[in-house]
């Protein structure tokens, strides 16, 4: 079992509430989407992962179940709600598998704004870090049902985001798989 990891310091405690943001702003910047993952591959947590799956084979719901679930609990917030200070419009969506490789969709986060030159800065949906997963009734926040009835994924592909959508293929898991995100 992997050893509980430490809250980071900067990561706020407080939010806006996922309530209180609409679907097309749940966004997180391509910038703070690394720094997030980088943050989880610095903790022994990830180490031990690592050790026991082999790096490449740590996927989404991993980085759900050790990083994001404690580290947003009672918060009512997403990490993307906790790390952006004014949540946009989405600029871009980002379809994944959520037992994809999370180092190859770093590699890929990454390609987007050094080959396709997409602003560290621009807003994107990437479900995982944008809606809130603990699903603890929180105040502020909204259970996995009840942000899945505000039909994120539509809302925000309707809105026709400025710079499309980006859908991130790894060797472990096929995006297709799943149909919704």
């Amino acid at each position: 079992m992997a050893p509980h990891a430490p809250r980071p310091s900067w990561l706020p405690t407080t939010g806006t509430g996922q309530a209180n943001v609409r679907p097309n702003c749940w966004s997180i910047s391509l910038e703070n989407w690394v720094r997030f993952v980088h943050e989880c591959m610095a903790t022994a947590t990830w180490s031990s992962l690592a050790e026991t799956k082999g790096g490449k084979n740590i996927n989404m719901y991993d980085i759900n179940v050790h990083f994001i679930k404690p580290w947003t609990s009672g918060t009512g917030c997403s990490i993307a709600c906790l790390m952006e200070d004014n949540q946009g419009p989405v600029d871009l969506m980002v379809s994944h598998s959520w037992a994809g490789s999370v180092m190859e969709s770093l590699n890929s986060i990454k390609t987007i704004t050094t080959m396709y030159l997409v602003p560290k800065e621009t807003q994107i949906f990437f479900c995982t870090m944008c809606m809130y997963q603990a699903d603890d009734g929180a105040i502020g926040g909204l259970s996995i049902t009840e942000q899945l009835e505000k039909r994120p994924f539509q809302t925000i592909i309707d809105n026709e985001p400025q710079r499309g959508m980006f859908i991130i293929h790894t060797t472990i898991s096929e995006v297709y798989e799943r149909l919704w995100c």
